[in-house]
């Protein structure tokens, strides 16, 4: 009897390692390779309505207002505020920790013809209201830029409806898991590396080499926008592992798959009943990768098919922070200033240091709710 093998081309998201990026390039270029399907298991491990009903998904996108309060209370230190002259600018009474920021977002730019004397005045007439804050938002939050004059390569900037599926992939997310001050450039169909790498088949990649994590056209096409964000999540974990000292490369997450190397940068894992997904048997990378999604968004079923890498990444990525009911997720608590922290600090929320006059009732706001936070 006549066997037909069915092959088909994994469409997925792929984190490409610098050190064998040349590698896996070459092999898709030069025989389109296919994969046939030996395993029973789905391609992902977590399906789009396990996406939806997941617990501590924001239920609301995150304001305006609230975006700009975020990044204006963050790391908002009343005695660094100086004039600064950057980029032809002569920035008025400013935190150096926005300026870097606005650097960070406008690095690929020249100079700016405005009479703008802060960095939301001149990041909003650059990029407009809604986008610079959620620009500075997602910076200052994540460490992630989406900003097109970032790189002077990039020419596709993200839609709104986009940036809010980024928005729910990372919402609940503890900010402690996005340690170091490394910054990841998000892109729009631009590959900083090899020009030929857009291959129809992927969706995304994080190249390591340029600190970025590009999303391809195949991404773009897709219409069921849970599938989307969990392949954004999925991407992320590859980030939150690089991070957090590329925890997929140590000896007890090889272990618990018996993850060995065979051929020529090629992985195979021996446990195989401790993988949740076709794609987790590619490599120890994209094995981290879809158990963290699933620690995410299917916690139950990881601890089902590994209890012991459920731990690790509790432990190790995630310190203890679980996803796993209500009563575990993380909740915004409303700020309350109290009598004692205004006394002690009217005076440096409340005065510029440029020149003799009162600054502005959002950032005098924003200092004493940074205070108010360090009492607390």
């Amino acid at each position: 009897m006549l066997k037909t093998i069915l092959s088909i081309l994994v469409a997925t998201a792929v984190f490409i390692p610098s050190n064998s990026q040349a590698a896996w390039w070459d092999i898709f270029k030069k025989d389109n390779k296919t994969k046939a399907i030996t395993s029973n298991k789905a391609q992902f491990a977590a399906s789009s309505q396990e996406v939806a009903i997941a617990q501590c998904r924001s239920q609301k996108a995150v304001t305006v207002a609230e975006k700009q309060a975020y990044v204006l209370r963050k790391n908002f230190y009343p005695r660094d505020r100086f004039n600064y002259d950057i980029f032809g600018l002569s920035l008025k009474d400013e935190s150096i920790y926005l300026t870097d920021l606005f650097v960070k977002l406008t690095a690929a730019r020249g100079g700016f013809d405005t009479e703008c004397e802060s960095v939301l005045c001149i990041a909003q007439q650059t990029f407009g209201k809604e986008r610079a804050l959620t620009n500075l938002y997602m910076l200052a939050k994540y460490k992630l830029n989406f900003s097109t004059l970032a790189s002077n390569d990039v020419k596709r900037g993200w839609g709104f409806a986009d940036l809010q599926l980024f928005e729910n992939a990372l919402s609940g997310l503890p900010e402690t898991v996005f340690k170091g001050s490394t910054v990841y450039n998000i892109y729009n169909q631009f590959y900083p590396g090899p020009s030929d790498t857009s291959h129809p088949g992927l969706y995304g990649g994080v190249e390591p080499s340029y600190k970025s994590l590009t999303f391809f056209p195949a991404w773009f096409r897709l219409k069921d926008t849970h599938k989307k964000e969990y392949l954004i999540f999925h991407e992320i974990a590859h980030i939150l592992d690089l991070k957090n000292g590329r925890l997929s490369d140590s000896k007890e997450w090889l272990g618990f798959s018996k993850w060995e190397m065979v051929g020529f940068k090629e992985w195979k894992a021996k446990n195989k009943k401790t993988l949740l997904s076709r794609y987790s048997e590619e490599a120890p990378a994209e094995d981290f990768a879809e158990a963290v999604a699933a620690y995410r968004y299917a916690p139950n079923k990881l601890k089902a098919t590994s209890l012991e890498k459920y731990n690790f990444i509790k432990e190790k990525l995630f310190k203890g922070y679980t996803f796993e009911s209500t009563e575990s997720c993380i909740k915004d608590k409303e700020i309350v200033i109290s009598k004692e922290v205004i006394d002690q600090n009217s005076y440096n929320c409340e005065n510029s240091s440029y020149g003799p006059y009162k600054r502005h009732p959002e950032f005098i706001k924003a200092c004493f709710e940074f205070y108010q936070t360090k009492a607390n």
